[in-house]
C-alpha cells in the first residue's frame, strides 16, 4: 500500500537515531538567517552560529562589538530563532 513520505520519513529519520543532527542543523541553519534579517548581510558575516545542544546555541562573534551588539539583542534573537522554527528549541544563547 502507498504511504506519502511525510509519513515514512519522520519514521526513518527517528528509527535511524538521525532527528538531534537533523534539529541541531535546522537551529543552525535559521540561526544564520535570523542573523542576517536582524543584522544585514554586511554585519552577519561577523556572526558564526557553531553548536547547539540541550536548548543552548553558541554563537562566535568576530569582535567585541559584535559580541556585545549580539547580547543586547538576545531576547529578540532567540525569539525570532524559535518563531522561525516554529518551535521553543533555543532556551539559551552563549556568545563566545
Amino acid at each position: 500500500m502507498f504511504q506519502p513520505i511525510r509519513r515514512i520519513l519522520p519514521q526513518a529519520v527517528q528509527s535511524h537515531g538521525l532527528g538531534e543532527q537533523i534539529t541541531t542543523t535546522r537551529v543552525l541553519q535559521v540561526a544564520q538567517e535570523v542573523c542576517r534579517r536582524l543584522f544585514g548581510e554586511e554585519k552577519a558575516v561577523f556572526f558564526e552560529p557553531l553548536s547547539f545542544a540541550a536548548g543552548q546555541l553558541k554563537i562566535k562573534a568576530r569582535g567585541g562589538a559584535a559580541a556585545q551588539e549580539l547580547v543586547t539583542r538576545e531576547i529578540a534573537f532567540v525569539n525570532e530563532v524559535n518563531r522561525t522554527l516554529g518551535e521553543r528549541k533555543v532556551i539559551k544563547m552563549l556568545v563566545v
